[in-house]
């Protein structure tokens, strides 16, 4: 798919999220100024040049399209139109509460172990009650909601001993796993 487009600043651009999703922080959705939108449902491979944008995906269909004429008026329609939400609110805690990310303490080293820690020094430094969040690299490969044998010998036993540590909440139903 090639899509007329003006680039400023720069004569070419190009990315594949299937190969480079930059740190984990990428989304095959591209969105425009004039409302112009493409995106998929699996990671694409972009590039700008000579006022062209050309999109390819190895596995997943291509939708582009137009909605309203402005970058608010393309997010809001591609937002409702494949994000929609359910009308749901996340616990209340997630808005009235700290949220500790363990990210922040072990970036791709999520381990049982280190988890533990982290919570106990939440506690130990004197911080106030909030919401532990495990993040990413807990399971062994995305899309599989299991946690990695490697890094977690009993995911269970993990998750009641947080339980029991006082002032930090876990939101059961914010994990996407059974444990």
């Amino acid at each position: 798919m090639v899509i007329k487009c003006p680039i400023l600043g720069a004569k070419s651009f190009s990315r594949d999220l299937l190969g480079d999703n930059r740190g984990n922080q990428a989304v095959p959705l591209l969105i425009s100024n004039k409302g112009r939108y493409v995106w998929s449902e699996e990671p694409i491979a972009y590039t700008f040049k000579e006022g062209q944008l050309s999109v390819t995906s190895q596995h997943g269909k291509i939708v582009n399209g137009q909605i309203g004429t402005s970058l608010k008026s393309a997010y809001k329609g591609v937002s409702e139109k494949f994000f929609k939400t359910d009308g749901i609110l996340p616990d209340e805690l997630l808005f009235t509460q700290p949220q500790y990310n363990t990210w922040i303490e072990l970036m791709y080293d999520q381990n049982e172990q280190d988890i533990l820690n982290y919570a106990q020094a939440i506690l130990d430094q004197g911080y106030p009650p909030g919401v532990l969040m495990i993040d990413d690299n807990w399971q062994e490969n995305y899309g599989v909601w299991e946690f990695s044998a490697r890094r977690f010998k009993n995911p269970k036993a993990m998750m009641k001993k947080l339980h029991l540590l006082p002032k930090v909440q876990l939101l059961r139903e914010s994990l996407l796993c059974e444990v």
